[in-house]
């Protein structure tokens, strides 16, 4: 997709579906395993001129769309900030939304009836295609939330695996030792100290956070 951005194709509601991924992507250039078996998407958005889509709350509201598709398809989908998936307490694919030439790219994979990495989970005997349409349907309506103005932060709430997780965020220049409390308006992780202050960490300066779900 990236490529074809940068060639002068129309990549604009463009989806390209995967079957192996051999430069799979995470989050901070972190490497995103992506065997056969696995449902790997990634999808082209033209921006309206507003640069309205390089908010970090529309990748949020792409994962309460999946988790929210996902439950009405039969499986209870969690949600961890900033961009992972999770199924049955440990994580099941992620989201990375990429800014580039005032278009978004959106970059989403799933674990299904690929083995997983360590400690992970998939959605073993789900059909590849099932889930693929899922994934679109997902992102669809949670692209619709955004534009229309909804509250992402409740919808969030409902699927937030952190939400109570004692967290240790490390910046460049210190750490953070609270509490997770659900997302702010603006996308950052709401975090309560151990003496009631409240922080708003954003992804940019984090350098790591350590936590336990489940």
């Amino acid at each position: 997709m990236r490529r074809k951005l940068a060639s002068g194709e129309d990549v604009h509601g463009l989806v390209i579906r995967a079957h192996v991924q051999t430069q799979g992507r995470g989050r901070q250039g972190k490497v995103w395993s992506s065997p056969a078996g696995g449902s790997y998407q990634t999808i082209g958005l033209r921006d309206s001129g507003t640069s309205r889509l390089r908010m970090p709350l529309v990748g949020l509201a792409i994962g309460a769309g999946l988790a929210t598709t996902f439950k009405q398809a039969g499986a209870q989908v969690g949600l961890k900030w900033p961009n992972d998936l999770y199924y049955k307490g440990k994580k099941i694919g992620g989201i990375l939304t990429e800014y580039l030439q005032q278009h978004l790219l959106v970059g989403i994979g799933l674990n299904v009836s690929n083995r997983p990495p360590e400690g992970g989970a998939s959605l073993t005997g789900w059909e590849l295609g099932e889930v693929g349409e899922i994934v679109l349907e997902g992102y669809r309506l949670g692209l619709g939330m955004f534009y229309s103005g909804e509250d992402i932060t409740a919808l969030w709430s409902e699927y937030d695996v952190l939400a109570g997780q004692p967290v240790v965020i490390r910046y460049d220049s210190g750490v953070i030792r609270g509490t997770a409390r659900g997302i702010c308006n603006d996308g950052r992780l709401k975090v309560e100290g151990a003496g009631g202050e409240y922080y708003a960490v954003g992804v940019g300066r984090l350098l790591s956070y350590n936590l336990k779900v489940g």
